[in-house]
């Protein structure tokens, strides 16, 4: 190195280490904000690895790779990360097949075990490095909440599995077997258990009696497998209005182009439980790809995006979300990129994926946290969608719309001020 960037190296880190020491007083809001207003440092590692470690709490808001990087080597800190360096640090544990190893490391709870096993939809050549129990728990795991996409897991990775995994796999869901070599499936010919889903002549006709079956009484068709289910809807398409929300969802997941025998409309009234379809639709979304994610909101239209976050109603001078508590919960769990993709097409998906969604038992203290995410990632929405440029510009405009939110956040809860101080954040990306 030479002496000119020695001197200016030491004149960073004498830098850094002052707006460390100014930070000692500061409560972890202020530490929040500080670190957010003063974007010299945003990648200082002296700052990020005093914050890693002084501040766990505030591992959520530093730069996501470098969160992967150091969460990796201190899983123990793992819980502190923010959802995105998460998700990114089990798909590169899925790449090593570590996952299930360090997940025992992490103690995740159940429900976090099942949210990060749906990420293998993102990286389906991984399920192909599992055995035994980690294939059946995966298979298990997939298969209920996407059929249609583990089954195309299973077409892309067929040829390189053994015939080992093969037991694993249709002992979860014996429906895959379908896509085993006629060697494996002639194993379980004499079975009952599995010999329908087996490919043939037998199949079709069995899928025909089935159909059969359904015009008689409809409601068997809940007990059906998806591919009876298809079959019946493709010959009786008007029928499709007649079945249960749940099995309708399942049906739609396997073969969203059936939604076009349905009112969508009808689909999205609050008044029934049509919204519950509308819900299991998009209870995966997150697993799936850009493309997909801008097939089943934009074209299939199941989400419009609002240029407001409330809407006021002068008949009852009441004032509401323009979004559902579980709409907003499911579109904060897209990615970065995701939400980009669909903030490119309307400016105004940006609105509830960054706005703050408080629940009833959050103190003052829990609803701060969820503010300063949100202003964490509307800055990483922002820099995504207009680039480093024009981040640099203008991010200072984003963090003083949310500290003014931040202020007196209650002042602009939905049910006192239709007008909300976020709502500005649409004509920042404009």
């Amino acid at each position: 190195m030479s002496f000119f960037k020695q001197m200016q190296s030491r004149k960073i880190n004498k830098k850094a280490n002052k707006f460390i020491l100014s930070l000692n007083s500061k409560s972890a809001k202020e530490v929040e904000q500080a670190y957010l207003d003063n974007k010299e440092f945003e990648n200082n590692e002296i700052v990020l690895s005093y914050l890693f470690f002084k501040q766990p709490e505030l591992i959520r808001i530093l730069p996501l790779e470098f969160q992967i990087s150091r969460l990796n080597s201190n899983l123990t800190m793992f819980q502190y990360g923010s959802s995105e360096a998460k998700k990114r640090l089990v798909l590169s544990w899925f790449n090593d097949n570590k996952f299930f190893t360090n997940a025992n490391a992490i103690n995740l709870s159940a429900e976090e075990y099942e949210s990060y096993i749906k990420l293998y939809f993102q990286q389906p050549k991984d399920v192909a490095k599992l055995y035994m129990v980690d294939m059946r728990n995966v298979i298990e795991v997939l298969s209920k909440v996407d059929i249609k996409k583990t089954e195309e897991i299973i077409i892309e990775i067929k040829d390189d599995l053994t015939d080992r995994q093969w037991e694993f796999i249709i002992e979860s869901c014996p429906l895959l077997i379908k896509y085993a070599s006629q060697e494996i499936q002639s194993k379980y010919a004499d079975d009952e258990k599995f010999n329908k889903f087996i490919n043939g002549e037998a199949r079709e006709k069995y899928i025909n009696k089935q159909v059969d079956m359904l015009k008689e009484d409809i409601s068997k068709i809940k007990d059906m497998s998806i591919d009876v289910q298809c079959e019946y809807i493709n010959k009786y398409p008007y029928m499709i209005n007649s079945i249960d929300s749940e099995t309708l969802v399942n049906l739609l997941q396997y073969d969203i182009d059936l939604i076009r025998n349905i009112n969508i409309t009808s689909l999205k009234n609050p008044k029934d439980h049509s919204l519950e379809v509308v819900y299991g639709l998009l209870s995966n979304i997150e697993s799936y790809s850009v493309k997909e994610i801008i097939n089943i909101i934009i074209n299939k239209g199941l989400l419009n995006a609002k240029g407001k976050l409330y809407r006021f109603d002068k008949s009852s001078n009441d004032c509401s979300y323009q979004y559902t508590t579980q709409t907003i919960e499911i579109i904060q769990r897209l990615s970065v990129e995701q939400i980009a993709s669909l903030v490119r097409i309307d400016v105004n998906f940006i609105l509830p994926y960054v706005a703050p969604l408080f629940y009833s038992d959050y103190d003052s203290e829990s609803k701060e946290k969820v503010i300063i995410d949100c202003n964490s990632k509307c800055l990483s929405v922002f820099k995504e969608y207009f680039g480093e440029k024009i981040y640099e510009d203008y991010y200072k405009v984003i963090n003083k719309i949310y500290n003014e939110y931040l202020k007196d956040y209650i002042r602009y809860d939905y049910s006192k001020d239709y007008n909300c101080i976020l709502d500005l954040l649409n004509k920042t990306f404009n």
